[in-house]
């Protein structure tokens, strides 16, 4: 399904200052490029911009940008460099936006109808730093407005939304979010994270959060997901994924540690450490798959794992969770590859039923 021959007066965009600027950077998808961006087009709001930032593209993809921009030059940029990954995209568009809020839209996703009025009658309505929205995986929902009943949103404390970045992917995404300029944290050399392809988000939303005062949590669905069988987020458990994922955990501790001392809570340095052990976990059993016994070995005495090793980290997973990461410790090879074994049937036959 594609939105294809929009056929408007482009006059309609502002030419001052936009509320909104929406960034989609831009890597090898061709495919899904047009109905991406023609899902913004098409919903002929006046105050918004769009940035498009290919980053190395050689499918295409860059010529189709440049495409846009020459059709809707009033509203559309596009930025072309060589590839840096997700996060260094991200970056350089928000450093080009003019908008008072600026959100990204990945290339090969989309945006509901309508989404676009409802996230800025949230920014009038509240005037939030950080605007999270829902999202869904029914490519039919494409077809229909966004708010088709209420329009439901809440304003949820600080210390809550740290609580959910510590402890669950649910806030990772910086598509689901739309970020006030002043904290997008542009001065922060991010170049040492050029290449990184897993866990970027979660990193940058880390120091959002850090700069962002007030938060506004749209409960309605603003947003298309697409599970693209070629997107990065669509790989076996690597070792890249892996060390990214740890990499980025590790940046953001000294980030929970200061949390704690400012609101005077604990457990989020703890909830942040078990999303760590987690991906050891999962890290383990695709070794365990692999055979891959001396990468296995390697991740037992890892320094990571070890030093987080602890009752009060493990106390934030799942038994089964825990089992995995209690024979990885011990180093009984031959009991965590039954237990591999036997939670993948044990899966197998709950699909089944």
């Amino acid at each position: 399904m594609q939105i294809t021959d929009l056929e408007f007066d482009s006059s309609i965009f502002s030419e001052v200052s936009p509320i909104v600027s929406i960034i989609v950077p831009v890597y090898n998808t061709r495919n899904y490029l047009s109905l991406c961006i023609d899902s913004i087009i098409s919903q002929r709001h006046e105050d918004i911009e769009i940035i498009l930032v290919d980053d190395g593209s050689d499918d295409g993809s860059e010529l189709l940008c440049d495409q846009y921009s020459e059709r809707f030059p009033h509203f559309i940029k596009v930025i072309h460099k060589a590839n840096q990954g997700p996060l260094l995209a991200r970056v350089d568009g928000f450093r080009m936006a003019c908008g008072d809020y600026a959100m990204t839209v990945d290339s090969d996703d989309a945006l509901l109808p309508g989404s676009l009025n409802s996230l800025i009658r949230a920014i009038q309505e509240t005037d939030d730093d950080v605007i999270v929205w829902g999202y869904t995986q029914n490519e039919d929902s494409l077809l229909s407005e966004a708010i088709s009943g209420v329009f439901d949103y809440s304003e949820p404390s600080k210390l809550s939304m740290l609580k959910l970045l510590c402890s669950s992917s649910s806030q990772n995404a910086m598509w689901r979010k739309a970020v006030r300029r002043g904290c997008l944290c542009l001065d922060v050399d991010f170049l040492p994270y050029a290449g990184m392809r897993f866990a970027e988000d979660f990193l940058q939303t880390v120091l959002i959060y850090d700069c962002a005062e007030t938060f506004c949590v749209i409960h309605n669905s603003l947003y298309y997901y697409r599970s693209n069988p070629d997107g990065v987020t669509n790989v076996s458990f690597s070792k890249k994924y892996y060390l990214d994922s740890i990499g980025a955990i590790t940046t953001a501790e000294p980030y929970a540690r200061h949390w704690e001392r400012e609101f005077g809570c604990s457990n989020l340095v703890a909830s942040l450490s078990g999303q760590g052990l987690w991906h050891t976990a999962k890290y383990a059993v695709q070794l365990v798959k692999d055979g891959n016994l001396e990468e296995l070995c390697e991740l037992s005495f890892s320094e990571f794992f070890r030093s987080r090793y602890t009752n009060h980290v493990l106390a934030t997973l799942r038994m089964d969770k825990r089992l995995i990461l209690y024979l990885l410790k011990s180093g009984k090879w031959c009991l965590l590859k039954i237990a591999v074994e036997f939670s993948k049937r044990l899966h197998d036959v709950k699909r089944e039923s």
